[in-house]
């Protein structure tokens, strides 16, 4: 079945992944100036690095989650379907909200850890 258990499961796996890396992005983007210290520069600069390397998959990925999602709620599906397919769309919503939050931090951070970022 298209609109199946497993696709659900595996629709619902993957918006709360994308959530949960967002989230964590973008604590770290936002944590402050290293102050010159390495570790800290170092992990900021992997939070850099990772948000750039999701970027096309991270934005794929919600793209599709999302057309899936449209497709099954033009079926026809009884209420439970129905309901948990817009509460899937909901989380899909937020989830890309903090996706954006995430990239929106990356110009910032940057500037930020320029003069951190030349002492080493």
């Amino acid at each position: 079945e298209l609109d199946g258990p497993l696709v659900y499961t595996t629709l619902s796996k993957s918006i709360k992944e994308t959530k949960t890396f967002s989230q964590f992005q973008t604590a770290e983007l936002i944590k402050t100036n290293p102050d010159d210290k390495l570790d800290a520069l170092v992990l900021v600069k992997r939070a850099l690095s990772a948000v750039a390397d999701a970027t096309t998959p991270t934005e794929l990925l919600i793209a599709t989650n999302r057309t899936a999602l449209k497709y099954f709620k033009k079926q026809r599906m009884d209420k439970a379907k129905t309901k948990e397919t817009d509460k899937l769309l909901k989380d899909l919503e937020l989830s890309n909200e903090l996706w954006h939050k995430a990239k929106k931090e990356v110009p910032g951070t940057q500037r930020r850890i320029t003069a951190s970022n030349q002492g080493w």
